[in-house]
């Protein structure tokens, strides 16, 4: 039983006031990728670790479960524990972990991560990041993940990790990092 955890609820700082997860990329939110890539993986449940009931959200995030953190300012250490938490207690022995504002991470980057039979990242350029497949003991790790903690923390001793490109390891923080993804679309 493997389950889908997306992380967003980030308050997006750095990108301004608007929600990045609902900026429009060539026609959809941003975050409308990541669910789109996902689809075709069979999970047993899909969760949404989000801020809040922000407006347009359900809409992008339809089936799946939200996961509310009340404290998105304490980081993404605490949505990491929060949408583990509620696998592990909906009986999930394995999950799937991926940021919402990764757009261009493809399918087939998700699908050798969910098709490991043991904890794996993502590796950009030798920099261990998210997406992430944690096993059973990890995920019971990642529930106990203190403030300020990270998921790659709980697999230090672990080198297993599957390479990204980095061109397709984006995460969207600023509107130039959308705009400057637009620009690349169109060319």
């Amino acid at each position: 039983m493997t389950a889908l955890i997306i992380l967003a609820a980030g308050l997006s700082t750095r990108f301004g006031t608007d929600n990045k997860l609902l900026a429009d990329l060539s026609g959809k939110p941003l975050a409308r990728y990541v669910v789109d890539a996902l689809v075709p993986l069979a999970f047993s449940k899909k969760y949404v670790v989000t801020a809040g009931d922000e407006a347009g959200l359900s809409d992008v995030f339809s089936g799946y479960t939200k996961v509310i953190n009340s404290r998105p300012e304490e980081g993404q250490w605490s949505s990491i524990r929060l949408g583990v938490t509620k696998a592990l207690e909906e009986g999930h022995k394995r999950a799937l972990i991926c940021l919402a504002d990764m757009p261009l991470t493809p399918t087939t980057h998700y699908a050798a991560l969910f098709n490991c039979e043991i904890s794996t990242m993502t590796s950009v350029n030798d920099v261990r990041q998210p997406p992430a497949f944690f096993d059973h003991k990890d995920l019971k790790a990642l529930a106990m993940l203190k403030r300020g903690g990270q998921g790659k923390d709980v697999l230090l001793k672990r080198p297993e990790t599957i390479a990204l490109p980095a061109h397709l390891a984006v995460d969207i923080d600023h509107k130039a990092d959308l705009v400057k993804l637009l620009k690349a679309k169109s060319t």
